[in-house]
């Protein structure tokens, strides 16, 4: 299936801030510096080893010059919003 980039789509607006829960690692119940700290850095590894598996992935499947190729074509595409829209389409 052929799916055409979206151009000059409005994007959804953006949340300008975002909740997190942290854990607490103390006995007094104070979120301190350090867990606001681990808690960015576990999140960050998180997506880290997402984007990680996905390199694995296009690397071992020999589609490294597919993926270089892609990017060519599709730089500066908003490649957040063109995952919703597959998403969106695989679902209907």
């Amino acid at each position: 299936m052929t799916v055409m980039p979206i151009k000059n789509q409005k994007l959804t607006k953006m949340k300008k801030n975002a909740t997190i829960t942290i854990p607490i690692n103390n006995p007094y119940g104070v979120v301190c510096f350090e867990d606001m700290l681990l808690e960015l850095k576990r999140m960050y590894d998180v997506e880290k080893n997402a984007k990680n598996e996905v390199y694995h992935y296009v690397l071992k499947s020999g589609n490294f010059k597919d993926y270089v190729e892609f990017n060519r074509l599709h730089k500066g595409q908003n490649h957040h919003l063109e995952c919703v829209r597959l998403l969106e389409l695989k679902s209907n």
